[in-house]
């Protein structure tokens, strides 16, 4: 199993937000073990960015990926359309106008 960590940071990002630190480590693990995985298929070669994203229900999920240690370290967590998150992907409150 991953060992999860949160950055303080992220840690006061997910406080905002009840029952987001929960979905966050659910789909962090699931990741971790898919990690795991390819690591043995890979032969320890994980061929993969150390920082990713992954989008929770409408949060855009900054993290980082150490298969090596078998940690998990989340960066950030910001709605999807804040400064700063992937250009182009809308927040969770936001709508289009046409």
């Amino acid at each position: 199993m991953y060992q999860i960590d949160v950055t303080l940071q992220a840690s006061e990002q997910l406080a905002r937000v009840v029952g987001l630190r929960r979905l966050v480590r659910q789909q962090l693990s699931g990741i971790g073990e898919t990690a795991e995985q390819m690591l043995i298929l890979q032969g320890g070669f994980f061929p993969g960015p150390p920082v990713l994203h992954k989008i929770v229900d409408g949060w855009l999920v900054r993290y980082e990926l150490d298969p090596e240690r078998r940690r998990i370290t989340v960066l950030s967590v910001e709605p999807r359309g804040a400064p700063g998150a992937l250009h182009g992907v809308r927040g969770p409150l936001q709508r289009r106008t046409a």
